[in-house]
């Protein structure tokens, strides 16, 4: 993510500095843009989650990446902070992390080949896979003993998010969506990257298309086919209006229009397949029912740890991101800038 693009997308206002920091290379100061107890966020790191959730969902738009990397940046500082209120310690993640990146490393045939599977998912280095491995393992941590999933350190569990055998039948009896499935649009998003001594992405992306359009390729061959395909079902809020324009009123095996990301990646949607309206019978959709109810108690029982941290946290948001507040609100049920010990600078 060009961090003069997220400079001018904090609005370019004035930050709070952190004491020694430097303007960059490129002109742009590493400013202070949260405060979170004993964690700085900089817009360093902030452009680090952009670059990730930019690689993963090329669907999103660039403001959308934006206030969703805040979100998730938020979650990661929360998730620390209960982490070492449980009393854990992060050296004992690590001996897991070295042995998950030396399990890539064999699994992709080298270390050079490795790292070119990590720029996919917007990683330039080994380093920044490990930082980003190391707090999602501490988020799955926390969230787990939140959940209740994992016992707590002193043991037992915190909540049991099990759902009862009449939970479920009511949930099939009151919801239309268990006993009823709507039109489902089945896509993909295939993607071409820059290959030493293969043709461009551009032109290996239209030779595909040219063979979907002629039906000499088949929707499945092509996402085996592609450098990468990124499976979606249906369409989400947020998502680029011209894709889902284009994929509601595709066909099946029908390709959308070539455009090229930031990082050169080039890339179109291609839906492959439309789910037809059915009825659900119970025996099929109780695992579903089960499943999602299991979900919402653990998604509660997170926003109310999080809610606790939140609760006994101090907070400064750089003002540039005061218009993000309700979207975090929107998240973690507390307001804020009146949260905990927050404060003013």
């Amino acid at each position: 993510m060009n961090i003069m693009l997220l400079a001018s997308l904090c609005l370019a206002l004035p930050f709070a500095l952190q004491a020694g920091q430097e303007p960059g290379s490129d002109g742009v100061v590493d400013a202070t843009l949260i405060i979170f107890n004993d964690e700085v966020l900089t817009i360093s790191e902030l452009a680090a989650y952009m670059d990730t959730l930019a690689a993963r969902a090329p669907e999103m738009p660039e403001e959308q990446v934006f206030t969703n990397a805040v979100v998730a940046a938020m979650r990661s500082l929360i998730a620390e902070e209960g982490f070492k209120r449980l009393g854990l310690d992060q050296g004992m993640l690590e001996p897991e992390i070295e042995d998950r990146i030396a399990s890539m490393v064999r699994e992709s045939g080298s270390r050079d080949q490795f790292v070119r599977n990590l720029e996919k998912d917007g990683y330039t280095t080994i380093e920044s896979f490990r930082q980003d491995l190391r707090k999602n393992l501490i988020q799955q941590t926390f969230t787990a003993v939140a959940t209740g999933r994992s016992p707590m350190p002193q043991g037992g569990r915190r909540v049991d998010i099990t759902p009862s055998p009449r939970e479920i039948r009511a949930a099939y009896d009151e919801e239309i969506r268990y006993r009823e499935q709507e039109e489902t649009l089945q896509w993909a998003i295939l993607q071409f990257y820059p290959r030493t001594g293969e043709e461009k992405p551009a032109i290996r992306a239209k030779a595909m298309i040219a063979k979907l359009e002629a039906g000499t390729i088949t929707p499945d061959e092509a996402m085996r086919n592609a450098d990468r395909s990124l499976p979606r079902d249906g369409l989400v809020n947020g998502m680029r209006q011209d894709w889902a324009d284009f994929l509601d009123f595709a066909e099946p095996g029908q390709p959308g229009e070539l455009n090229e990301t930031s990082t050169q990646i080039v890339q179109f949607p291609m839906l492959y397949n439309r789910l037809e309206a059915r009825s659900i019978p119970f025996s099929e959709a109780q695992a579903v029912i089960a499943y999602n109810l299991e979900s919402e108690k653990a998604n509660q029982a997170l926003k109310e740890a999080e809610a606790e941290i939140w609760s006994t946290s101090f907070l400064w948001l750089a003002p540039n991101l005061a218009e993000l507040q309700a979207e975090l609100d929107s998240y973690y049920g507390e307001n804020l800038i009146g949260a905990g010990n927050s404060a003013d600078v």
